[in-house]
């Protein structure tokens, strides 16, 4: 699976849970914008994609990926940043996430949460809270047959 694709399946998987949109319905691949964006808002980030080659039709894979809840408050980051832990990438879950493509056999926490603030860019002094947490998740990678 191609490192856009994990991304891509991870914030589709949080963007559908209820819980989550009852907080928010925005979420990004990469980064915040920079302007216009409304808050509370997350972003994922794939920072590796450990796909392991087998030949024999599939194999495990490791994806760490970053997480970043968004809003004005640390307390409102911080809760975007829980229920998202909750409710979608749980230790405990196991099976399919996102759209059917991503078979996860487990999901832990790499590093975080941590609780950091971005600097204005648009000239204000309206800083945005964030809460940052590192997941690896161990996937069943299907390979050629």
């Amino acid at each position: 699976m191609a490192l856009d694709d994990i991304g891509v399946e991870v914030l589709n998987a949080i963007l559908a849970d209820a819980d989550v949109q009852a907080i928010t319905t925005r979420g990004f691949t990469g980064y915040l914008p920079q302007f216009g964006a409304d808050l509370p808002a997350f972003t994922v980030d794939v920072i590796t994609n450990n796909a392991i080659e087998h030949l024999g039709g599939s194999a495990m894979a490791i994806a760490r990926i970053t997480v970043d809840a968004y809003d004005v408050t640390r307390t409102g980051a911080t809760d975007l940043a829980e229920t998202i832990r909750q409710k979608v990438l749980q230790s405990s879950h196991k099976g399919v996430l996102g759209s059917g493509v991503l078979n996860v056999r487990e999901i832990t926490i790499a590093a975080g949460p941590f609780w950091d603030r971005d600097r204005p860019v648009d000239g204000s002094d309206d800083w945005r809270a964030f809460t940052s947490t590192d997941y690896l998740i161990h996937y069943q990678q299907t390979g050629p047959s």
